[in-house]
């Protein structure tokens, strides 16, 4: 009896998060690292939405934050940025109009090949070996 496996540790608590625009964000990181967990949001625009709060971008911790800045940011990002599921419809959106003109770049989409002018006769393997979903 008992010979078995030695009983496994809890595992760690989740760290603490913000619930932000339907995003989990990072308490304990700067601010600015933590918005760029939102699509659409780099670095850059980051620290340009915390600068027009009125926020350093570089000292100043998600958690420091009061429910008035997430607020003005929350208006700032629906005014100025295209952000999460937005995104990805216009990005689906471009694709198709690629294709549906039957362009260079949206042929290339269509073989899922590369559309940037990158070599394939060494690279691009994992592209090229994914079924192709169309064609000419």
């Amino acid at each position: 009896l008992g010979g078995g496996r030695p009983a496994r540790a809890p595992p760690p608590p989740p760290p603490p998060m913000v619930r932000f625009l339907g995003i989990n964000l990072p308490d304990a990181k700067n601010a600015a690292v933590a918005l760029t967990r939102i699509r659409g949001i780099g670095l850059t625009s980051a620290s340009t939405l915390l600068s027009r709060l009125g926020l350093p971008s570089g000292s100043t911790k998600l958690a420091e934050l009061q429910p008035h800045h997430f607020a003005r940011l929350s208006r700032l990002i629906a005014e100025y940025h295209v952000i999460e599921s937005e995104l990805r419809a216009e990005v689906r959106g471009n694709v198709r109009r690629l294709q549906e003109m039957r362009c260079q770049r949206g042929i290339r989409h269509s073989l899922r090949l590369p559309v940037r002018g990158q070599r394939t006769h060494s690279n691009a393997r994992t592209q090229k070996k994914l079924p192709n979903r169309g064609g000419l």
